[in-house]
């Protein structure tokens, strides 16, 4: 019995710096994956945010126009 437990033990020590080598790079890759999905998070809330002011600058503006031309036209008929 004393030699089987001996036997697992050398092999598995055998094992063990394939065992770490899979760790470190399974933690690598999750590293990776996580800064990549942060990056592209940022950067899809950064391109939202650049159309949504252009969205609304657009639309202030055009409100802007309709209000100065509505008002000209009411003026120009008061007249």
């Amino acid at each position: 019995m004393k030699s089987i437990i001996s036997m697992v033990s050398i092999s598995l020590e055998g094992f063990l710096p394939y065992i770490l080598l899979l760790v470190v790079i399974i933690v690598a890759v999750v590293i990776v994956a996580v800064i990549l999905v942060v990056v592209v998070i940022d950067a899809i809330v950064r391109v939202v945010i650049v159309v949504l002011s252009i969205g609304v600058v657009v639309v202030v503006m055009i409100i802007g126009i309709v209000v100065i031309v509505d008002g000209g036209v009411s003026h120009i008929i008061k007249l």
